[in-house]
């Protein structure tokens, strides 16, 4: 079965994100697990921090992961795990089995998040410091769950797009499932499709 008839890439309205692939390497754990699988990572840098470049953004790194499902799916392959790490405002996408991640992942790094969330909290550092009173710890959280409803909506957005819509309903003919969780909570990952 070709997993992508029909599939084209969706480049994004956006010019706030640069892609590059990364030279193949060995995951970070090798040296403990033994795994000798070499990985090749497709990382993206963005600047989007409006909602509707935002979901944008998320939009391109579902389907940037989804082009190399046909690589990527092997017999054991059971899920398409998208987490979101809100510590490093970065989104990660992985095939995966039970033992194994696939050898394409693919990465999104959103700066200027990450920027005004640590931002937040420096200011907070140097107002404790001086004994002046702030609510930037309120605000660093409310930026958390606002950055979170936006990853969360153009994951949606992206699951509604009739042609990732029509990718996902193949996967799940071969039973993968699209699964997704926040920072390392892999035991509550919710599939979502």
């Amino acid at each position: 079965m070709n997993i992508l008839e029909g599939f084209k890439l969706y480049e994004g309205n956006s010019d706030k994100t640069v892609w590059k692939d990364c030279k193949p390497s060995p995951s970070h754990f090798s040296p403990i697990t033994g795994d000798k699988t070499f990985y090749q990572v497709h990382l993206a840098y963005s600047s989007a921090l409006e909602r509707e470049e935002v979901i944008d953004v998320v939009h391109q790194t579902i389907s940037r992961a989804l082009s190399f499902a046909q690589e990527n799916v092997q017999e054991d392959t059971y899920a398409i795990r998208i987490s979101w790490f809100a510590t490093y405002s970065t989104m990660t996408i992985t095939y995966g089995s039970e033992d194994k991640d696939s050898i394409h992942v693919v990465k999104c790094c959103f700066e200027e998040m990450d920027s005004s969330i640590w931002g937040g909290i420096e200011t907070f550092l140097e107002a404790e410091e001086g004994g002046k009173e702030t609510t930037t710890i309120r605000d660093e959280a409310s930026l958390y769950d606002c950055y979170l409803d936006m990853i969360q909506a153009g994951i949606t957005n992206a699951i509604e797009n009739p042609i990732i819509n029509k990718v996902l309903l193949r996967l799940r003919e071969m039973n993968i499932g699209l699964y997704y969780y926040k920072e390392e909570d892999y035991e509550n990952a919710k599939r979502i499709f």
